[in-house]
Formats: structure tokens, sequence, C-alpha cells
């Protein structure tokens, strides 16, 4: 019995994963589009009644980050929000979900995003695939599995 906790103790366990599903991956890959992002958005959006919308969980990360918004489909409303967000210098992105793929190991989230107010207004902020391995029976970001691959002690992002 001693022999098999000290097996268990020292090798590494490699559990398989749950399929994930976007809602799984959403939240994780949303902040590591923003973290990626400079100047980092201080206010977003959300695109509403189309393919491009954010998973739920996304939009809980997107909310915990700072004021977020709902960006209607018609250009009408869409001018609505983009003169109430111009009357402050803060930096607004419009957030945009792609979909996401999976093997059993690995994951890849596709997001995009577009400067709405600030200083980048009108610019696009670039698209990101966000992958995500299979580690431990977890999905973490590659970034954050490699992070701990290489001695750190902590995943940043899932």
């Amino acid at each position: 019995m001693l022999a098999l906790l000290v097996l268990v103790g020292c090798g590494e366990q490699n559990v398989a994963c749950i399929a994930p599903t976007d809602q799984d991956l959403a939240a994780a890959a949303a902040r590591a589009y923003i973290d990626g992002r400079s100047p980092k958005p201080l206010r977003f959006l959300s695109a509403v009644s189309t393919d491009s919308a954010m998973p739920v969980t996304g939009m809980r990360v997107l909310q915990d980050l700072g004021p977020t918004y709902l960006y209607p489909p018609d250009s009408a409303g869409q001018e609505v929000i983009h003169a109430r967000l111009a009357e402050s210098p803060w930096p607004s992105m419009l957030v945009t979900y792609h979909g996401f793929e999976h093997t059993a190991d690995a994951a890849t989230v596709r997001i995009g995003g577009a400067w709405v107010a600030g200083e980048l207004d009108g610019q696009h902020a670039g698209y990101e695939e966000i992958a995500f391995t299979c580690l431990n029976g977890s999905w973490v970001t590659a970034d954050s599995a490699a992070a701990l691959s290489a001695g750190d002690s902590a995943p940043a992002g899932g």
C-alpha cells in the first residue's frame, strides 16, 4: 500500500478532460484576449442577436473587467451607443466570438475585437485563436500549461 501511495504522489497523472463546450472555455478565452490588447480596454461591448455574441461565461468576464454594454445589430442603435461612449476618452472595445473547435486533448476559441471609442476608435483590434490544452483533467490555456511546465506555480487563465 505504501508503494502505491509513493507512485501516485511522485508520478504525473494524465487524466482525460471532458469534452468542452463554448461556455466552458469562453471565460478564460475572453480574459486572455483582453489581457493581450494594448491599450487595455476599460469598457466592453458584446454583439447581440448575431452569431458573434459572446457566450454567457465570456460576458461575465467582460462585466468583471469593466462596464459592459450590449451592441445592437442595427446602425441606429449602434450610433446611440457610439455617441454615448464618445463622451469619455476611455478605450472601449466590441468583443466578438467566432466559435471553438476541440479534440480530445486540445481546443481553440476564436475571438476578435474592434475599438468603438477612445483614441483607437474605428480600428480593428485583431482576431486571436486562444489555444487550450487538457492538463490533468482540466482545460487550461496553452500559455498557462507552458508556464506550468516551465516551473511557474499557477495557471494564469484557466
